[in-house]
This record gives structure tokens, sequence and C-alpha cells, in this order.
């Protein structure tokens, strides 16, 4: 019989999906509410809404960066 190998088994997900955030949850309820009712799931909606701030300020660091400093 194989040796088991220890730890949790591969999920099938790349490792940059599912990380676990926190979230008040008066909102969390809120968005998923609308979600429910667009019918997507919670993370689709706030990916949605947040994904095109967090690449602009990525892209902002991403200049500094370049620059080798803070503007």
């Amino acid at each position: 019989m194989a040796k088991r190998r220890p730890g949790r088994p591969p999920s099938g997900k790349p490792s940059n999906e599912g990380k676990p955030v926190r979230l008040d949850p008066g909102l969390a309820a809120m968005a998923k509410a609308i979600a429910t009712t667009k019918g997507m799931t919670t993370g689709e909606y706030i990916a949605e809404i947040i994904g095109p701030v967090v690449k602009r300020d990525y892209a902002v660091i991403l200049r500094q960066f370049e620059k080798g400093g803070e503007e």
C-alpha cells in the first residue's frame, strides 16, 4: 500500500483563487443578497466592483517602483 502524502489534497484551482479576506458582515450580507438577485456569486459580484480600482492602484504602484521611489 502506498503512503499517503501529508497535507491537503490538491483543489484543482490555481493558487491565486479563493483567498479568504475579512469583510464587514453587514456589507457581506448585502452583497450576497444583491449577487443572488443578479444570478452570480458574492465573489464575482465583489470582484466586478473592486477589480477596476485595485488594478488602477496596482498600476500606480508599479510605475512608482519603476521610477525608483514614491511620488
